[in-house]
């Protein structure tokens, strides 16, 4: 067993001193910028909610002009006094005037607008993935020009401006370690540590090769916002199946906070990036492509910089019915700048990935593969440990003497795991089979659970089918995972199993028209969302249709997404919606093929859903200790966030509490707003399904901008959703004081309407809502509350990668809990097991395979996610006093660290991601499914 784990992090070496460097700033000139601004907006209509897009700006210029490492394009407002550009050595200004210029020129060039989409004007719906629609020849009647030739002088005149006045620099010596702390110990680095330390890492880890068994690594970066990317440049290559793949090493670097800890910390996420190297693989429906541009910059004397690749991404304009770059990509501005080199457009790029990818008039093209591309991949994703292992060693020796490695992490040594069935003694429990069989331990424990929650009545479940093979699959895995014999067959279509004191009872039906694509409804100036609404309308109209049962349940067989190309015509949505219409529960499944190879496996993963989504989750008695009260509580929250890219092409958000009481014979609950009150798990699935409105003010309505011309855009901050969101929360915190509760939720998930969640607003023994809030003493929202903090790497590298270690030098996995031995006791770390399926070898190298892992390289690696829990509050000795409880015993908070961390850990799951309580919160949102209002269409 080891007893250590390492963490990817890293933290400025005590004796080693602030890091400061010279660097040359830019601030935009406030009266150019505000006409820029003012044109701009008079070219979108007046809309005030258009701020400039300066990211595309910052973007070209850290790919294009040398010695600029990154650009703040919140600062670049016409009343910020914030550093806009960031460089190493000064930038003359006939490299950085004809860059701003092309941008603004190209920003104010006549182009055609369509309002098809209320709120949305310009190339920002170009930027819209999806199902708009033109049909027929010419131009339609809502699309006209943004520019005249009446304002062609004043765009000249502008930009004249900009050549007799160019933007002006001022040096200044920059500490990029400087940080504050917040009253409750935690560091608050700068603004401006976020952009320019993992610059810095950036330039570090780039100037330095890594040499690895014979060969060398080279890496570029790639910048984006707060964080910055690596990738090993040139792609290496593997050939399997006839023809050869390509892949890269990639770090991810970004500058992180724990809460407590008076030091900030640096993550480089270590990891693989796959190239598209196919002609039939493309992006999927309703998705973009990443493509990184690797081009040699235009100038003659460029001088010394950070190698990068310019990131751009494609996704499918069906206005234009093609591949489009997508985001104000600076792709579309590169012809402008170096008009010596053709570029290719996207269509080229998919066309002939592999030949842009190697190279082409010194220019190279990588597009990155996602899995929700349509078309496969054959190098495996991830990394093994012995391979991060040694590229942190690399990172580590990089990045010194200015920064150290984060100290190990020990074991807590204590019970890791809750009792579960297999380390049961089943004459100990109460089961009637007296093997000791840990199967069919667990199976006894799904039978209570389903017997209390159906009162003793049948389980009955349908199965839409369309290959006998899927409809035999399931009707053998749910008797098996209940421990009930092989179902016989009692009519034509219908089979019943029954052992126990349980009946389950399964009808088996054709799909028909129900797994067909949806039909969009094509007329001319319909909105999207309202488009899939009708479709979806429709379909439910067919289910409505469908022969009537009594069942609990439906499992539905559907194709891939190869079955449905075309972006909304996907039913399984309109699916869901029409059976919870009828009283029934849905899980889907996928016939076999490449996409869904075992069946088995799926058809028992689909019981067990059907199974949850019931309520009947057996909940295992935990091992934390003796101090956690026998009558608790859990209660987890989840925020689900739909954008108007979401399943339903419609924006909206809902808070979903869940409440777990071990013991009750409904012990899994939902809080229903609506009715305020609690409400079994199954009937607010059915009630999150049948919610068929939009919040009146839609968290994806765009609001007025500030008053700094920037716009305040989707957070929906400034709008009552959130003060809305609290409210809820402090609600349901009041029904919950009658009795020892403990609060479970993901800072990540929450902190859009919860801000007082932020590592540098946290305090212990206190909640605080608002970022500018004072905190209040948590025994206000009841006298036995706990709350725990949960965070993961959330896309942005929040919790950093991990792997065992012993002093002997051997690595690999280990779950259990784990503790750093500072930040006042108060967060720890809990990691899990590998599941059976995704073992591999412990060394097995994927980058420079060796003699004994030819295939390494096609190799899935599977990296159990590590999660960071803080124990926020408990009954301290500091809490019991201030609430006039001294002779109490205080909490240990390590006893209700290891009561989360055993929390995912269950008879009928592979190790969970989150605690379950969050885990079945998390997955109710999946019935969340609002719909367009009917007759909302485009306005010309």
């Amino acid at each position: 067993m080891y007893r250590l784990i390492r963490t990817a992090a890293y933290e400025v070496e005590p004796g080693h001193g602030p890091i400061v460097e010279a660097h040359h700033m830019m601030r935009p000139d406030p009266a150019w910028w505000a006409e820029l601004t003012e044109r701009y907006r008079s070219a979108r209509r007046g809309d005030p909610a258009y701020g400039l897009p300066t990211r595309h700006l910052g973007s070209l210029l850290c790919a294009l002009a040398p010695g600029v490492v990154t650009a703040d394009a919140q600062a670049a407002s016409a009343r910020s006094d914030a550093p806009w550009l960031y460089a190493r050595e000064l930038v003359p200004d006939d490299v950085i005037v004809p860059l701003i210029d092309t941008w603004a020129t190209e920003l104010l060039a006549p182009r055609h607008v369509t309002t098809d989409v209320p709120g949305i004007a310009g190339d920002e719906a170009d930027d819209e993935d999806g199902f708009g629609y033109w049909y027929g020849n010419g131009t339609p009647e809502n699309e006209r020009e943004d520019c005249g030739p009446a304002n062609d002088q004043h765009i000249e005149h502008l930009l004249e401006r900009l050549y007799e006045a160019p933007p002006t620099w001022t040096t200044e010596d920059i500490d990029l370690t400087s940080s504050a702390t917040s009253p409750a110990g935690t560091a608050l680095p700068g603004r401006h540590v976020y952009r320019l330390l993992t610059e810095w890492v950036a330039a570090r880890l780039t100037a330095r090769p890594w040499h690895v068994r014979g060969r060398t690594l080279r890496f570029k970066a790639v910048t984006d916002g707060e964080r910055s990317e690596l990738v090993s440049w040139p792609p290496l290559r593997h050939v399997t199946h006839r023809r050869a793949w390509y892949y890269s090493a990639r770090l991810s670097v970004h500058v992180q906070t724990v809460p407590f800890h008076g030091h900030f910390r640096v993550h480089v996420s270590p990891g693989i990036r796959r190239w598209v190297t196919g002609s039939g693989t493309r992006p999927g429906p309703g998705q973009r492509a990443t493509v990184l541009l690797d081009a040699p910059l235009p100038w003659a004397d460029a001088g010394e910089r950070t190698p990068r690749l310019i990131g751009n991404s494609v996704g499918y304009d069906h206005r234009l019915r093609r591949l489009s770059w997508q985001r104000r990509s600076t792709a579309t501005l590169l012809p402008h700048v170096d008009i010596v080199r053709t570029f290719p457009d996207p269509e080229e790029l998919f066309r002939s990935p592999e030949e842009l990818l190697l190279g082409r008039d010194s220019f190279r093209a990588g597009i990155t593969y996602h899995p929700t591309m349509q078309g496969v991949h054959r190098i495996g994703p991830g990394l093994m440990p012995r391979e991060r292992a040694e590229l942190d060693a690399w990172v580590a020796e990089s990045l010194a003497p200015a920064f150290r490695r984060v100290p190990d992490l020990t074991r807590i040594n204590r019970v890791s795991k809750p009792l579960l069935g297999r380390t049961v003694d089943p004459d100990r429990t109460g089961v009637e089979n007296s093997a000791r069989n840990p199967v069919d331990v667990a199976a006894a424990g799904r039978r209570q659970a389903l017997h209390d929650v159906l009162g003793g009545q049948a389980l009955r479940l349908d199965i839409v089918w369309h290959s006998k093979d899927v409809r035999d699959e399931v009707l053998h895995a749910l008797p098996e995972l209940l421990g009930l014999p092989h179902p016989e067959k009692t009519s034509r279509d219908e089979w019943t199993s029954e052992a126990h004191g349980l009946t389950v009872r399964m009808c088996a039906v054709r799909r028909g028209v129900l797994g067909a694509p949806l039909k969009l409804p094509r007329r001319r100036g319909l909105r999207r969302a309202t488009a899939l609404g009708q479709a979806i309308t429709a379909r439910t109209e067919q289910v409505a249709g469908f022969p009537a049962t009594q069942a609990h349940a439906t499992v539905i067989e559907l194709d891939g997404r190869a079955r449905y190309p075309r972006a909304g015509t996907d039913p399984k949505h309109a699916l869901r919606i029409g059976f919870a219409a009828t009283g029934r529960l849905t899980q889907f499944i996928q016939p076999p093929g490449e996409e869904a190879p075992d069946l088995g496996q799926r058809a028992r993963s689909a019981c067990l859903d059907v199974l949850r989504q019931i309520g009947a989750v057996p909940f295992p008695p935990h091992q934390a200790g003796a101090a956690i009260p026998e009558n608790l509580q859990y209660v987890g929250l989840w925020l689900v966030r739909h954008t108007s890219r979401g399943p339903t092409r419609c924006a909206t958000r809902r808070l979903i509490a869940l409440r777990i009481r071990p013991g009750d014979h409904e012990p899994v609950h939902g809080w229903d707003e609506i009715r305020e009150t609690w409400v079994p798990y199954r009937r607010l699935l059915l009630t999150l399904a049948s919610d068929r409105g939009l919040p009146e003010d839609e968290p994806g309505t765009r609001v007025p901008g500030r008053p700094d011309g920037s716009a305040a855009r989707w957070h929906g901050f400034e709008n009552p959703w959130r003060e809305e969101a609290q409210r809820q929360i402090q609600s349901i915190l009041f029904q919950i004081r009658d009795r020892p509760t403990l609060l479970l939720a993901s800072a990540g998930n929450l902190r859009q309407c919860w801000p007082g969640l932020a590592s540098g607003v946290l305090a212990p023994d206190e909640l605080a809502f608002g970022a500018g809030e004072p905190g209040q003493r948590l025994s206000l929202y009841g006298p036995d509350l706990r709350f725990v903090l949960l965070r993961d790497a959330n896309g942005r590298g929040e919790v950093p990668q991990w792997w065992a270690r012993d002093e002997a030098g051997a690595i690999g996995f280990s779950a259990g809990l784990w503790t750093p031995g500072h930040a006042a006791g108060r967060v720890f770390y809990s990691t899990a097991d590998v599941p059976h399926t995704a073992a591999r070898p412990k060394g097995l190298m994927k980058l420079v395979p060796d003699a004994d892992g030819r295939t390494a390289p096609t190799k899935n690696a599977w990296n159990p996610r590590g999660l960071e829990i803080t124990v926020a509050g408990c009954l301290s000795a500091k809490a019991l006093a201030d609430a006039g409880r001294e002779q109490e015993q205080p909490d240990d908070p390590a006893d209700w660290a290891m009561l989360a961390h055993q929390l995912r850990f269950h008879d009928s799951y592979s190790p969970l991601a989150w605690p379950l309580p969050l885990h079945l919160a998390k997955l109710a949102g999946e019935y969340v499914l609002p719909m367009a209002k009917e007759g909302t269409e485009a306005q010309p």
